[in-house]
This record gives C-alpha cells, structure tokens and sequence, in this order.
C-alpha cells in the first residue's frame, strides 16, 4: 500500500513535467493533448495520495503530543500513572494554555504565508533573470544560447536564503513558548499545530489540485 502511494504520487509531477518538456520541444498537438490529460490525471490522484500522507502524518504527530503530555506532566506530578496523568491532560482554558493553543493554531499558516512568500520572491528574481537575456542579442532568435546556469543559480540560492526564516519560525516560536509559558503552555501549543495543520494541510492539497485543472481548463477555451 505504501509503495502504491508513493508511486501514485510521484505520478503527478512526472506528467506535469512531462507536458511541459512537450510543450518547450514543440510536440504534436496530438501529443501535448495526450500530455495534458495525463497531466490532469496527475494533479488528481497527487490531491487523492496527499490525503493518505497527511493521514499518516497527523497520526504521528497525535502519537508523539500525547507521549509528549505523558512524560510532562510524569515530571511534575511524580507517582501519578501515566493513564490518570493522561486523563487529566492540559489545561487548555487556563491563561497559558490558551495563549499557547493560539499560537499553535497560527504557526501553520504563519508557515504556509513564508512559503508562498518566498516562491513568489524567487520567481520574481527569475523572471527578471529572464527578461535581461531576452534583452541580448540573438537569445530571442535562437542564434545566442541563454544562460541556464545562471537562473539555476539565482533559483538555488533564493531557495536556500528563504529557508532561514522558516527554520527559525517553525523552531524558533516552540522555543519561546515553552521558555515563556512553560510546558503546560508548549502541549497546548502542538495541539493547536496539529489542528490547525492538518485542516490547512488538506484545504491546500486539494485547492491546489483544482486551481491546476482549472487553468488547465481555461487554457483549453472553457
């Protein structure tokens, strides 16, 4: 089951790969009409595969919070089994716990908005890459080959420079939270990640899924 999903997922971006090569070489119709379709498919069955991995990840994630919960409060309550330990959970209505369930509940979107961010400030930077050597002499009319290196170079740093703001967010925040609000605060924190998460991880699966069958959709004259 696992290797099935794994391949059906990697199905998506191949084909999407795929109809971009046909349509970069000058394919026949016939065949970037083919590789269209396939393409669809694969933005389908990626969205569908997704869902299993996010599955797979919230559960995880549920094991780890509560084995987390568990040895928290074993440490401050000493003699308490682990089952009442459990039972008795965080307090989420307390000031700290609500403080830190609200954070929780803001680092994936938080995340997800340096993400996007970041995409869109390095396709900014290829695309003015881009525009400058079509400003050379002979790029346009294939005399002059262009100079791939170099927009896969502005690609790889930009890629690399804006990872640092998500690795200082993502680590960064749980940190503050727990050495200000202290643990009780740090559990009700990761249950609001994974709520949170998981709810946004599958809204932008599936989003993302349709907006590129729709466009795929306006571009076929729909």
């Amino acid at each position: 089951h696992t290797g099935n999903n794994v391949a059906m997922d990697s199905f998506g971006p191949i084909a999407d790969n795929a109809a971009g090569i046909g349509e970069m070489a000058g394919a026949s119709p016939r065949a970037q009409e083919l590789l269209a379709e396939l393409d669809a498919v694969g933005n389908t069955t990626k969205a569908i595969t997704k869902q299993i991995a996010i599955a797979s990840a919230v559960v995880a994630a549920t094991a780890l919070f509560f084995s987390f919960v568990a040895d928290a409060l074993t440490l401050s309550n000493p003699g308490v089994s682990v089952t009442e330990l459990l039972e008795r959970g965080i307090p989420v209505s307390s000031l700290d716990g609500t403080i830190g369930f609200l954070l929780g509940g803001a680092l994936p979107f938080l995340f997800s908005a340096y993400s996007l961010r970041a995409v869109a400030r390095g396709a900014n930077l290829v695309v003015n890459e881009v525009r400058r050597q079509f400003k050379l002499p002979g790029v346009l009319e294939g005399t002059t080959p262009p100079d791939y290196g170099k927009v896969v170079d502005i690609a790889t740093t930009a890629a690399q420079k804006e990872l640092v703001s998500l690795v200082a967010l993502s680590v960064g925040l749980p940190l503050l939270v727990g050495m200000i609000f202290q643990v009780k605060a740090l559990g009700a924190f990761l249950a609001g990640v994974i709520l949170s998460g998981q709810l946004l991880a599958v809204f932008m699966a599936i989003a993302g899924g349709a907006l590129d069958n729709a466009k795929k959709y306006v571009e076929d004259g729909h």
